[in-house]
């Protein structure tokens, strides 16, 4: 028998690479079966193996549609089943996940950029693990967890605080670094906090505020920020409507109303769209977030857009003619913004 492993997200999104949970271990279990066992730089090699397994997580590109035709390939990954992933069969599930199985993909991959070289490097000698094998209760045991002796351990459970008894299931880790592999969302403060407090993230880690804000707890997440630069994300135009006028404006402002306390705030918080909430025809907003991505305190939406990225200019031009707040909050700094909602 021999095994072909397809990891989409590394061959489409070259630049962020990231290790993928499943493929580690499908390749070490049947490694320890003396199986020959192969991750596929080119897709199209899977006629040459017995057994495929295609792994896709993120949501963001297309797939190889001709692969679907053929019995021989197993599919998994969130992007297909979402948050609640069907456990690996128990053999495989309790493998100890192998990183070398990356080792070609990365000798021949140029297109990773230095600075995040010793974030992976840091990584591959991590402890792999999920909290959960189904996304609901945390039932993987901590030996199948700190299964060696290691400094860090990376998580790749969808979003953690979605899981049953999370804060418990971690405090085993509490004295490591750690890395989670997916920004983990959370409409209550509480959870942010929480692990912001107890837990050494890694670098590239952003913990996500998922509900609407109101002006306390505005600041409190300007503190926040303040305390923990680069570590939080603000979700905006959730469940986002360009067909109902009214409420599109309300959350278009809102959105900006928040960015622009954030940055007078100087708290590098930034902005998070979940991708499912836009479409083809309202994609243009993320340049909102491009602008709050940015760390220039005192530049505003309008000139970002104008002078620096100069894209979309049209369609915000648009917008702010037919409505006076986000003419407004469009083209303010934010040092001299004041808030309108």
């Amino acid at each position: 028998m021999s095994v072909g492993l397809i990891d989409q997200d590394c061959l489409k999104n070259k630049k962020d690479f990231f290790y993928d949970l499943d493929i580690m271990k499908i390749a070490s279990y049947y490694k320890s079966k003396r199986e020959i066992t192969k991750l596929l730089l080119d897709p199209m090699e899977y006629t040459q193996y017995t057994q495929t397994f295609f792994i896709k997580n993120r949501f963001d590109y297309k797939l190889f549609s001709e692969l679907f035709k053929d019995k021989r390939i197993s599919y998994r990954g969130y992007a297909f089943y979402g948050q609640y992933l069907a456990p690996l069969p128990d053999d495989i599930e309790k493998a100890i996940p192998d990183p070398s199985i990356y080792d070609t993909y990365l000798k021949f991959n140029n297109n990773i950029a230095d600075r995040r070289i010793p974030t992976l490097q840091a990584v591959e000698n991590s402890c792999h693990a999920r909290l959960s094998k189904d996304g609901i209760i945390c039932n993987t045991p901590v030996e199948n967890i700190l299964y060696k002796d290691t400094e860090s351990v990376c998580l790749y459970d969808f979003n953690i605080f979605d899981l049953q008894d999370w804060r418990e299931a971690m405090e085993p880790i509490r004295d490591k670094f750690l890395k989670l592999r997916f920004s983990p969302i959370s409409d209550n403060l509480d959870d942010i906090i929480y692990v912001l407090e107890n837990y050494k993230l890694n670098a590239e880690n952003h913990l996500i505020i998922g509900k609407t804000l109101d002006e306390v707890e505005l600041k409190e997440v300007i503190t926040l920020g303040q305390a923990h630069k680069d570590r939080i994300r603000v979700q905006i135009l959730k469940d986002f409507n360009p067909y109902d006028r009214d409420k599109m404006f309300y959350q278009i402002n809102y959105a900006m109303n928040t960015l622009l306390a954030l940055k007078q705030g100087k708290t590098r918080t930034h902005a998070y769209i979940d991708q499912h909430d836009i479409d083809e025809r309202t994609a243009f907003l993320n340049n909102i977030v491009y602008w709050s991505n940015r760390n220039h305190s005192d530049v505003s939406l309008y000139r970002f857009i104008h002078e620096i990225r100069k894209t979309s200019v049209a369609k915000f031009d648009q917008l702010a003619e037919t409505n006076d707040i986000f003419k407004y909050l469009y083209t303010t700094i934010p040092s001299q913004w004041e808030r309108t909602l």
